[in-house]
C-alpha cells in the first residue's frame, strides 16, 4: 500500500475514532477518505479491482444481514466496514474485522462484568475497527 494511502487511512481512523467516541457518529468524510485510499492502493497495483469488489460484496451481504436482524450498529459503522472491505479486499479485511470485533467484544464483556456498561449502553465501533486494521497493516 502506498504511503499516501496509509496516510489517508491514519487520518480517517483518527477522525472516525474521535468522533465516534465523542458523539457516537462517524462523519461521511472518513468513508470517502478510506475509499480514496483503496483507489490509491488499486492504482499502484496493490489490490485488483476484483479483490476490492469481492471484499465490498461479501461485507455488503453481511451488513444487509445485520440490518435485517435489527442489529444495534449504526449506519456509520456499516459504511466504514464497507469502505474498509473495498480498500483491503476480502482476504486482507477478514482478519482485521475478526480482530476488531474480538476487541470490541472483550471491551463490552469487561464493561458489563465490571458494571461500567449497562445492557442499553452502546460502544463506539470505529476505534476497534481502526485498531484492527492498523494492526493488520503493521503485522499481518
Amino acid at each position: 500500500m502506498p504511503p499516501s494511502a496509509k496516510l489517508l487511512l491514519l487520518i480517517s481512523f483518527f477522525i472516525a475514532s474521535l468522533c465516534d467516541l465523542r458523539t457516537r457518529t462517524i462523519p461521511d468524510l472518513t468513508h470517502i477518505l478510506i475509499a480514496a485510499a483503496g483507489l490509491l492502493h488499486m492504482g499502484t497495483g496493490g489490490i485488483s479491482f476484483a479483490d476490492a469488489l469481492s471484499g465490498l460484496l461479501v461485507i455488503a451481504v453481511v451488513v444487509t444481514g445485520l440490518i435485517l436482524t435489527k442489529n444495534p450498529m449504526g449506519g456509520g459503522d456499516y459504511k466504514m466496514m464497507l469502505a474498509l472491505a473495498f480498500t483491503f479486499g476480502l482476504y486482507d479485511a477478514l482478519p482485521a474485522f475478526t480482530l476488531a470485533f474480538a476487541l470490541a467484544s472483550l471491551w463490552a464483556a469487561t464493561g458489563k462484568a465490571t458494571r461500567k456498561l449497562k445492557g442499553s449502553d452502546t460502544i463506539p465501533l470505529a476505534p476497534f475497527l481502526s485498531v484492527g486494521f492498523l494492526l493488520k497493516m503493521i503485522f499481518i
